[in-house]
């Protein structure tokens, strides 16, 4: 039989002869990925196939790597390389899909490991499409493109290339850093048809980043979906799931007719991909390998426990039911000007490439089709919104939630429950009230959502050790000069966070705040980082002096907007301020940082401004700038710190009239993560003077300087004389 297929290639590529003229001459633009295996590598990998070769599955344990050189126009390197999915069009033709792993200190643009796809897998354009409507309605979506591969010599034609769930893929994705990317495990696709949203199918779960993850988190998932009655669930599980997200991914399901490969048996669940971010807590699904349904089995696949139970809910069901309707209206047109275009950009590609298993009159029938699918569930989508689903079985058991989850239970309280169980606080017609004088708290005290709390000026908040203070309300902590709010820990041994959690564009304000000796911890899955914490809630901090704190930032704000005016860090162990995803109106103005052991002012992901501040004495940076930030820079005093001003990372900086003097390194300009690239920095009317290097920059960077007095001792005489006795 097999030596039968080159005869059978032949005969099916016969009419391709009718194209020739069309593509013979065609000068591709796509990147090419030249591959070397060596022919006894070849056989090996083939060895490890199934028996017989059409059919089976590719188990992990048959998932054999071997060496292979990888070269393009700018990398070469040796690589491993090994046959990749787990069904047998993957592998069982002339044309397979492979993957890719590059040595860990030379990455390929950044990427440790790559997927290469055949195309009709992904149904060519289908799932790039889906992707892009993915990414419009704000979802976390892997990159892909497509690429040509030549293995040996020998052309394979065009592939679809993406990165693979790995660490270095996370670091690139709007989420904490230290965050799991979840799916269920390869090797135990097809081997039951138990649910893996049962306490039972959690071993059926699997981390792509972490050989050995803390699966609490889906722990707490699956008792939630499978042991609380709708009104409890409805309490609970947006404080563990993103829902607006799980929405949205329904929208693009339902987009695409079907719910490919997210079912909830471990049969059908190879596709769901979820990352569990730590920096709110939360459940966020990945669109992964979302296809498109044949016409005769239109919405004939159940979306997953956790859909059907969201839905369950009415006022999520008109939720999603509206952001369908609202997509349709806004983005009908334009999802169809995206398959024109895919089309026009790669068309030729795909009728030169002669490795596709199909000719080219196949092909060009399949994309017509396709286009027909698409535009028929652009109208039959809503037809289906009232779409019946089975009921999902209730385990009639207490929910036995994991420790590090125990405090989701307190956050559904009402404001009643709370004060009845925590006596320190009042409760009146705005919320709950924490009056003045002292407080102590020797256990970790939660403040339910869906209220407000204010704390009145000469308020004490003394702190037991490791004892935290979370809320999820905004609140209102305004203290006077003569009686500021204070937080203290009750011994030399540091407590925990102040953190509020997840209330949105509510603002929470700090006015005249004295905060001392706090550290880090995790509550909800959610590790905080800073002793004081503002996870997806905005601040407006002001006239407020922290210091001592011992965990790794003093104030953190993550996905969140922050004004941040008129305060002093003084003796942080680490950073002072740490910045990730903050809102593009975030300010830090007019502070003063002084000795603190990490960087005054830490950015990630951060487009903000950086105004009349005074950084001294910091153990490591005044200003860091990293992962893809773009902050303006003005007035700022930075002095003898390690580094003035660092911009790494495929950051950019506007730097306006500020002074950088007496730092070890005044500018510096570099790549840190080899998945990103350097950093960029236009400097104009600063002053550079008394660095023991001005400026260094690796060849990735660049640092472009104008107007400014680089050398020239400065002339300090409108700075207090504190702060130049502290220079000079």
């Amino acid at each position: 039989m097999a030596q039968l297929v080159p005869l059978y290639r032949s005969l099916i590529k016969f009419p391709d002869l009718l194209f020739l003229p069309r593509y013979a001459f065609f000068d591709s633009q796509l990147e090419t990925y030249k591959i070397n295996i060596s022919i006894k590598d070849i056989r090996r990998l083939d060895m490890a196939l199934p028996v017989p070769f059409s059919g089976g599955e590719l188990e992990d344990d048959n998932k054999v790597w071997v060496s292979a050189d990888f070269k393009t126009d700018d990398y070469q390197d040796r690589v491993k390389i090994r046959y990749r999915g787990t069904i047998a069009n993957h592998w069982n033709s002339y044309k397979k899909s492979f993957l890719v792993k590059f040595p860990k200190d030379h990455l390929f643009k950044g990427m440790r490991e790559l997927n290469l796809v055949i195309p009709d897998d992904r149904l060519y354009f289908i799932e790039p499409l889906n992707n892009y409507r993915a990414k419009k309605l704000d979802l976390i979506v892997p990159d892909s493109s497509n690429v040509k591969v030549s293995i040996n010599g020998v052309d394979h034609g065009v592939y679809l290339v993406f990165e693979h769930w790995t660490q270095e893929w996370l670091e690139k994705q709007p989420v904490s850093n230290n965050s799991l990317i979840l799916g269920i495990g390869q090797s135990i696709v097809g081997t039951s048809t138990s649910s893996i949203f049962t306490p039972e199918g959690i071993v059926y779960w699997n981390s792509w980043n972490s050989d050995a993850p803390d699966l609490d988190a889906v722990k707490a998932l699956n008792e939630i979906i499978s042991k609380t009655d709708d009104e409890t669930f409805k309490k609970l599980i947006p404080h563990l799931v993103s829902i607006d997200e799980i929405l949205a991914f329904n929208v693009v399901s339902m987009l695409s007719g079907e719910f490919h490969g997210a079912g909830d048996s471990p049969s059908g669940a190879n596709n769901t991909m979820m990352v569990f971010d730590k920096l709110i807590g939360k459940f966020r699904p990945i669109p992964y390998n979302v296809a498109i349904s044949d016409l005769n089995n239109s919405y004939k696949e159940m979306p997953t426990s956790l859909e059907r139970r969201i839905l369950a809910i009415p006022e999520w069901k008109e939720d999603r039911d509206r952001l369908l309707k609202d997509y349709l209206n806004n983005n009908k047109e334009d999802d169809l000007r995206f398959i024109e275009s895919w089309i026009s950009k790669y068309n030729n590609d795909f009728l030169a490439d002669q490795s596709k298993l199909s000719n080219n009159l196949t092909y060009l029938k399949d994309i017509n089709q396709l286009k027909k699918m698409v535009k028929f569930y652009q109208d039959e989508a809503l037809k289906h919104l009232n779409d019946k689903y089975p009921l999902i079985f209730i385990i009639k058991e207490p929910l036995n939630l994991p420790v590090n989850f125990n405090y989701l239970f307190q956050v559904a309280l009402s404001p009643e429950q709370f004060v009845k169980q925590n006596p320190e606080f009042s409760l009146n017609d705005s919320g709950l009230v924490l009056e003045s004088g002292f407080h102590y708290f020797f256990r970790t005290i939660i403040i339910p959502a869906k209220t407000k709390l204010t704390i009145m000026p000469g308020a004490v908040l003394v702190m037991g050790p490791k004892v935290s203070f979370v809320s999820y309300s905004p609140i209102q902590a305004i203290g006077t000069a003569v009686e500021p709010i204070k937080i203290l820990p009750a011994s030399l041994e540091p407590w925990g966070n102040f953190v509020v959690i997840d209330t949105g564009r509510q603002k929470n304000t700090f006015d005249r705040i004295f905060i001392s000796t706090g550290s880090e911890s995790t509550v909800n899955g959610i590790f905080i980082s800073g002793t004081l914490s503002f996870h997806g809630s905005d601040v407006k901090l002001t006239n407020s002096f922290l210091e001592n704190a011992q965990g790794d930032d003093t104030l953190n704000i993550k996905s969140a907007e922050g004004i941040v005016v008129g305060n002093t860090f003084v003796s942080n162990s680490s950073d002072a301020v740490d910045l990730d995803f903050p809102g593009s109106e975030t300010i830090i103005e007019n502070n003063e940082f002084f000795n603190n052991g990490g960087d005054a002012v830490d950015l990630s992901w951060s487009d903000v401004l950086i105004k009349n501040n005074i950084m001294i004495g910091s153990g490591d940076k005044g200003i860091s700038v990293g992962e893809r930030s773009h902050p303006i820079i003005i007035g700022n005093l930075i002095a003898k710190n390690v580094i003035g001003v660092a911009i790494k990372d495929l950051s950019t900086t506007t730097m306006d009239s500020n002074i950088i003097i007496k730092n070890k390194i005044g500018l510096a300009a570099y790549e840190k993560k080899e998945w990103f690239g350097g950093g960029q920095a236009y400097v104009k009317n600063g002053v550079l003077w008394g660095n023991e290097n001005e400026i260094q920059k690796d060849e990735l960077s660049k640092i472009d300087i104008s107007n400014s007095v680089v050398r020239t001792k400065p002339v300090l005489l409108n700075w207090p004389k504190k702060i130049r006795d502290l220079i000079e």
